[in-house]
């Protein structure tokens, strides 16, 4: 909150008793990035956009982990998971996203037992041994082929085609337009680490508690039907879905990650990462403050960015 002093006056709270808990407040450290698009064609826009996603998510998937990206429409989420997996096609990636052939990345690794138990609770159709055994098995690719298979029968069964071709590709879409069932079974392969990449809308940050060490915002204009026009994504979704990364007991870091029209970028930086009270930014191992230019990318140390 950029104004806590006008809301403690506004509620009649004294000084003494307004606390202020900033982003050093957070238990699990999570670094935010800040992407700002200087391309003015909207189609290019786009690629960029897609681009830069693609880059953020194999940087976490050769560590082992696994990440999110949140799009604003339902159709989005099946149009940016073809199109990280066309990339992945092309720049040589098929292995580290794909379920087909054996992969060398432990997309469950950093993840506890606990994690996988409570992350699978809804429609899982699994035991607890089995949730157990999937997690502890996975690190070899004989045991993760196995939990493919395993979920590949319960795909092969769903009547969404989308959610078949994502699957081999190691991808996943969600979103409200899809079948209960459909969109449970892809949470629970997510969740066991046999799906890589979740692209998903911003109901999914508000609903089911499904955390990754890394989410991507892409794009920040949404379409409003109560106001038959569009407008950016709210301060408190930002929040929501930065949230979903690095949350405890689940990883001890996390990125977030929000790519915009570079006009916009001002507006995120100061709203989310601006301390009260201070007339300039200083954040340590917190910001990343990045610029793309004719899509170059030339960001500065992060481990101390100002801003003034």
């Amino acid at each position: 909150m950029p104004n806590p002093k006008d809301v403690a006056d506004f509620l009649g709270v004294t000084e003494k008793g307004l606390f202020v808990f900033d982003q050093t407040y957070r238990p699990i450290p999570l670094t935010q990035t800040f992407i700002g698009v200087t391309e003015p064609n909207a189609m290019k826009r786009v690629n960029q956009f897609n681009e830069l996603a693609y880059d953020k998510c194999v940087g976490v998937l050769n560590k082992g982990k696994q990440a999110m990206v949140f799009v604003h429409s339902r159709k989005d989420t099946v149009k940016t998971a073809r199109a990280l997996a066309e990339m992945a096609g092309a720049r040589g990636g098929v292995d580290l996203f794909g379920n087909v052939s054996g992969s060398s990345v432990d997309a469950t690794k950093g993840y506890s037992t606990q994690v996988i138990n409570e992350s699978i609770t809804e429609d899982t159709g699994l035991t607890d041994s089995t949730q157990t055994n999937a997690l502890n098995t996975s690190g070899t690719n004989a045991s993760h082929q196995t939990l493919v298979k395993k979920f590949q029968t319960e795909i092969n069964q769903s009547k969404n085609p989308e959610v078949k071709e994502l699957f081999a590709k190691g991808l996943g879409c969600h979103n409200a337009g899809m079948l209960r069932s459909d969109r449970g079974l892809v949470e629970r392969a997510f969740a066991a680490g046999v799906i890589k990449v979740l692209v998903c809308t911003a109901t999914l940050a508000w609903g089911v508690n499904l955390p990754a060490h890394l989410v991507v915002i892409k794009g920040t204009t949404l379409y409003d039907p109560t106001k038959g026009g569009f407008r950016d994504l709210g301060i408190l979704d930002v929040q929501q879905i930065f949230g979903r990364a690095g949350r405890p007991g689940f990883d001890t870091s996390g990125q977030g990650v929000i790519i915009c029209e570079h006009k916009k970028l001002a507006h995120y930086l100061v709203s989310i990462s601006h301390p009260p009270h201070s007339a300039s930014l200083i954040v340590h191992t917190r910001l990343t403050f990045i610029f793309t230019i004719s899509g170059f990318v030339d960001a500065p140390n992060p481990d101390r960015v100002a801003v003034r």
